[in-house]
């Protein structure tokens, strides 16, 4: 030992000790950065903001799917409460989420509009049975809030997305109503859905695999049988698709775009590529096709929620594809 202090020197050491000193802030902080608030429960040892918060919200996180991150890679944290303790069928029940930033605990009262919406809250059944899209508000006390109800017993799982810091945020939760559920047992389904006086097909590809993008295109049409050309935009798109898996595992929520035939003007998918949104705003109609992509990152089988507007009507129609 002395033989190597003496080889070294004192200054040797002071350097090797400052460089460990560097190696082990640049890790520790590393760590704490990549940490994800949001995917799991939050202790009431974490202070009395937080022990008002209802725990028994089961959170599986969210792993990026489709391009979104999950809180922690976003910086903020995520916390729900439910006005119930447990919310019963049929009755009304407030959801509050209250998002922070994680390094400061600063509550974030406004966020980024997307579509519209701050948020965009997708609900379905763990049978997929049922499905809803709502949007929590912002309100006085810095939280969003919205009032809804789950139709039957069961679990739900609940999709919520908002765009912070130029990236969309996927937080995924689960809340029980009653008594646990049954769970989905999905069968490939294309047969055209009659919803609201319209008629809806989807066009898929011959096979849908992962990891390739697929186009997908429906076609609406009136109750006489004739195209439906006066389509008008829901949430500033010609629609909005969610797809979600049938362990609800994987989820996505994708827009539409309108086919130039009907819609009056360039499309979506041209201004896109020019980095643009095309505009479906002001009495714009469009119809009868509207198209999407998307790449699935695993097999199995999906089910696809679309929703259309026509005539201030927004109507939900339900498919379910098989992805090798």
């Amino acid at each position: 030992m002395n033989t190597y202090a003496k080889r070294v020197g004192l200054s040797g050491l002071f350097v090797a000790a400052a460089l460990a000193l560097a190696l082990y802030v640049t890790v520790a902080g590393g760590s704490m950065q990549g940490m994800d608030h949001g995917s799991g429960e939050t202790g009431a040892e974490e202070g009395a903001n937080h022990s008002s918060m209802d725990h028994s919200l089961m959170n599986g996180g969210a792993e990026g799917s489709s391009g979104t991150v999950s809180s922690g890679e976003a910086g903020v944290e995520v916390e729900t409460r439910v006005e119930a303790t447990s919310p019963m069928p049929g009755e009304p029940t407030e959801l509050t989420y209250r998002v922070s930033e994680a390094r400061s605990g600063e509550a974030i009262s406004e966020l980024p509009l997307d579509h519209e919406r701050q948020m965009h809250l997708i609900a379905v059944s763990r049978d997929l049975e049922q499905f809803q899209h709502v949007h929590p508000e912002p309100g006085a006390s810095g939280d969003f809030t919205v009032k809804t109800e789950f139709p039957q017993e069961g679990t739900y799982t609940l999709f919520n997305e908002f765009v912070w810091d130029g990236r969309k945020v996927l937080d995924r939760r689960e809340i029980e109503a009653g008594t646990d559920g049954g769970v989905a047992s999905l069968r490939p389904d294309l047969e055209p859905k009659t919803v609201d006086g319209l008629t809806v097909s989807l066009e898929v590809p011959e096979e849908i695999r992962v990891g390739e993008e697929a186009a997908f295109t429906y076609t609406l049409k009136k109750e006489d049988g004739t195209p439906a050309y006066d389509l008008e935009p829901y949430l500033g798109a010609p629609a909005h698709v969610a797809i979600v898996s049938e362990d609800t595992q994987e989820f996505a929520h994708t827009h539409g775009e309108a086919s130039e035939e009907g819609s009056g003007g360039r499309g979506e998918v041209e201004a896109a590529k020019e980095g643009e949104h095309a505009d479906h705003s002001g009495g714009q109609t469009f119809g009868p096709e509207i198209g999407f992509h998307h790449t699935f990152e695993k097999p199995g089988l999906y089910k696809v929620w679309a929703q259309f507007n026509h005539h201030g009507a927004v109507s939900t129609v339900p498919f379910v594809v098989e992805v090798t």
